[in-house]
């Protein structure tokens, strides 16, 4: 028997040592669930912004509807129920931002129970969406009754009731509806958006006519020469828009403000895709009528609305897309019809322009990659937020889907991070917003637009 097998052994020596790894394992636990809740509460702590409606709006969703943004993509996260911004009318119902929150919610969810009825019958699809706009309608109308509303409620009302290919309306209807986008105009002059619409509305309605072809001129030449080309978004999103755009980060809570940029990048909370329809529409329109006249007036001012709408606070990749495809009306326009007939120095700049405004498109993909696609929505809109948001939100989409997702949630947050179009795509607008018809040349020295938030 060996000397070392002889020793007796320590009475509790193997104990204390499994006690002391258990200790080691449960130390390094609880280390990683305080570095977890701290994160947790770094990422839900209430930072008041001294705005009365959005701050209450903020604690409401922290409160009530974290359960959804936890989910990682519901896009229900920031739309309140209905019943309890009702409460909140005595202390906000002369705002006309609140009237826009409750148009936002249920615009919001609208849109998840319309895509839902789409899996059943037709027929219940056509009833939801009735139902929606009938909620919608009533919510703006009662704005418009308490003498309340803003240019965005009227504008918001245009764009519910009305679509770009549809013609069969009412005289009464299209009284009514342009009467919305007069009043929204007048309410703010130097507000671009009001005089697009106008400018679309006769494009639409009256295009065939001198006299509507004139007014649509004036009107898109209102809308760039206007200072507040912001997005008609409504509040909340347009009030996290402009807050990123004077500061350079999130108000408030991070990631409530992020998820609310998401949800309202776009013109209206509900069908949100048909009002970059109607803008793209509106251009092959003015194609059509500029290939009567061939004095690419209207067509030069179009062009100033397509940059302004590029480089507006708010606007994201997907703006730039549809953008993009407007663009490719006019480009095969300009090089089949106009072109051929020009002299050889106009038709070099010419050339010059649709090369600009294909190049575009190559800046946009630069942006993104294809495994990006899918997920661009999700993550594009908040390149403008700061790296607070952007680090708190990679970590937690990386916890929601788990390893299987680790390095598609890294590849999207390195896009976030580099942005290697975004650039060229905002140089790409200016120049081809230089460019001069009548003249036929880039304007030298003229105003560079500039997004405010820039």
């Amino acid at each position: 028997m060996s000397d070392t097998a002889s020793k007796p052994r320590r009475p509790g020596c193997g104990c204390l040592s499994r006690r002391g790894c258990g200790l080691a394992v449960l130390v390094v636990l609880l280390a990683a669930l305080v570095l977890y809740l701290g994160e947790v509460y770094r990422c839900w702590r209430l930072e008041p912004t001294g705005d009365a409606l959005f701050d209450r709006c903020a604690q409401a969703v922290v409160e009530k509807q974290a359960w959804r943004l936890f989910s990682g993509n519901d896009t229900l996260g920031t739309a309140l129920p209905d019943h309890l911004l009702a409460e909140w009318e005595d202390d906000f119902g002369d705002d006309p931002r609140y009237w826009q929150l409750r148009y936002y919610s249920i615009g919001l969810a609208g849109d998840r129970q319309k895509f839902e009825a789409m899996l059943g019958p037709a027929q219940d699809h056509e009833l939801v969406d009735e139902q929606v706009r009938t909620r919608l309608d009533a919510t703006l109308r009662e704005a418009v009754d308490r003498g309340c509303a803003d240019a965005r409620i009227y504008l918001q009302l245009y764009m519910l009731h009305t679509r770009f290919h549809k013609t069969d309306y009412s005289a009464e209807q299209l009284t009514e509806y342009f009467g919305w986008l007069q009043t929204a105009a007048e309410l703010e002059p130097d507000y671009a958006w009001p005089h697009y619409y106008i400018a679309m509305h006769y494009v639409q309605h009256a295009g065939d006519t001198n006299e509507g072809r004139e007014l649509a001129l004036q009107h898109l030449e209102l809308g760039n020469a206007a200072a507040d080309t912001s997005l008609p978004c409504v509040f909340p999103a347009s009030f996290v828009n402009d807050y990123v755009a004077g500061n350079g980060a999130l108000p408030g809570n991070a990631v409530v403000s992020g998820w609310t940029m998401l949800n309202g990048w776009a013109f209206t909370p509900y069908d949100s895709l048909y009002e970059g329809l109607r803008i793209k529409q509106c251009g092959k329109r003015i194609v059509e009528l500029d290939k009567e006249s061939r004095d690419l007036v209207l067509l030069e001012e179009y062009l100033g609305l397509l940059c302004r709408w590029g480089l507006a606070d708010g606007s994201e990749m997907l703006d730039w897309m549809r953008i993009s495809t407007a663009f490719s009306y006019v480009n095969d326009y300009l090089v089949v019809d106009v072109i051929p007939e020009r002299d050889p120095g106009e038709r070099e700049m010419l050339w010059r322009l649709c090369k600009r405004m294909r190049g575009l498109w190559h800046d946009i993909l630069r942006g993104i990659g294809d495994e990006q696609l899918e997920s661009m929505r999700l993550f594009w809109p908040y390149r403008r937020a700061g790296e607070e948001w952007r680090g708190v939100t990679g970590r937690y989409l990386i916890w929601h889907y788990g390893p299987s997702h680790l390095n598609y949630a890294l590849e999207a947050q390195r896009y976030l991070d580099g942005q290697p179009g975004e650039d060229g795509v905002r140089e790409d607008l200016r120049y081809i917003d230089r460019f001069d018809f009548e003249t036929m040349h880039f304007t030298v020295g003229a105003p560079v637009i500039q997004s405010s938030g820039q």
